[in-house]
C-alpha cells in the first residue's frame, strides 16, 4: 500500500508538472514571438516555462531519492497491465510514425540520414514492443532491445544538433535537445537492469525528467516528430510506473538469504 501511494504520488505529480508545462509551451509558441519570429524579451510565458522546466528537472531528482536500490530486471519490471498497455502503446507510435515518414520521403524524395533515422525509428518501435511482451511473459527482456532505442536517438542527437545550433533562439530547439537527452539516458539506464548493473534512483530520474520534456518538447513540432516524442514520452511513463512499483527481492539478496 505504501509503495502504490508512492507510486501514484511520485508519476502524478510529476504529470500534474507536465500537463502545466505543455499549457505554458503551447502559450509561449502562440504569443512569445513577434512578425520575425524572435522571442519577444521578457515574454511572461517564457520565464514560467523556463522555472517550471526547472522545478520539473528538481522534483525528478527530489522523488528518485525515495526509492530503494534495485539491480536486476526481474523483480523491479514486473508484469504490470498498465505499463504493459503504454509501451506496446509507445512501440506502435515509434512504428507508425516511421513508416508514415519514409512514404513522405518516396513521394518527395528520399534523404539519405533522414531515412536511416526513420529506419531506425522503426526498429526502435519493433525492439520497445519486443521489450515489452518479454517482460509480460518472462519477467525480462534483452539488453539488444534496449540498445537499439538508445543508439537511435544518439544518431538524431548527432546528426540534427549542428543545425540546430545554428539558430539563434535556443528557446526553438532546447526542449528538442533535453527530450533526447532524457529519452537516450532513460534507455540506457532501462538496458542495464539486463545484467544486473541497473541503478533504480538515477533510472527513475532520467524517465520522470524525460516524462516532462519529450512531451512539452512535442508541442509545436512537426507530425512526425510529434509521434516520435509521444512514443518515447509512452515508454519512459511505463517504466516509470514499474520503477516506482512494489518489488520482489532483488537477485543478490535472494542468494544472499539462501547462503
Amino acid at each position: 500500500m505504501k509503495q502504490n501511494t508512492l507510486r501514484l504520488l511520485s508519476v502524478g505529480s510529476i504529470l500534474a508538472v507536465t500537463a502545466a508545462g505543455c499549457i505554458l509551451r503551447y502559450r509561449q509558441i502562440g504569443s512569445g514571438f513577434d512578425s520575425a519570429g524572435l522571442p519577444i524579451k521578457g515574454d511572461l510565458n517564457l520565464i514560467l516555462l523556463s522555472a517550471v522546466s526547472i522545478f520539473a528537472a528538481v522534483l525528478s531528482l527530489v522523488l528518485c531519492r525515495t526509492l530503494t536500490p534495485h539491480l536486476h530486471e526481474k523483480g523491479l519490471f514486473r508484469p504490470q497491465i498498465v505499463p504493459l498497455f503504454l509501451e506496446l502503446a509507445s512501440g506502435l507510435l515509434l512504428m507508425t510514425g516511421a513508416v508514415w515518414s519514409l512514404s513522405e520521403m518516396f513521394s518527395t524524395g528520399i534523404q539519405r540520414n533522414q531515412a536511416l533515422l526513420e529506419l531506425l525509428q522503426l526498429l526502435a518501435g519493433i525492439s520497445v514492443l519486443s521489450a515489452a511482451w518479454l517482460r509480460w511473459k518472462k519477467g525480462a527482456s534483452l539488453l539488444l532491445l534496449h540498445a537499439v532505442p538508445c543508439l537511435w536517438q544518439v544518431l538524431i542527437l548527432l546528426l540534427n544538433f549542428r543545425n540546430w545550433s545554428m539558430d539563434p533562439t535556443i528557446a526553438d530547439y532546447c526542449f528538442r535537445l533535453f527530450a533526447l537527452i532524457c529519452g537516450m539516458c532513460g534507455c540506457y539506464h532501462i538496458g542495464t537492469f539486463c545484467f544486473g548493473g541497473g541503478r533504480r534512483r538515477m533510472t527513475a530520474f532520467w524517465c520522470l525528467s524525460g516524462v516532462f520534456f519529450t512531451l512539452v518538447g512535442a508541442i509545436g513540432e512537426s507530425r512526425s516528430w510529434k509521434m516520435m516524442e509521444l512514443g518515447v514520452f509512452l515508454w519512459l511513463l511505463g517504466n516509470a510506473i514499474q520503477i516506482y512499483g512494489e518489488t520482489k527481492p532483488d537477485v543478490q539478496d535472494e542468494d544472499a538469504d539462501q547462503a
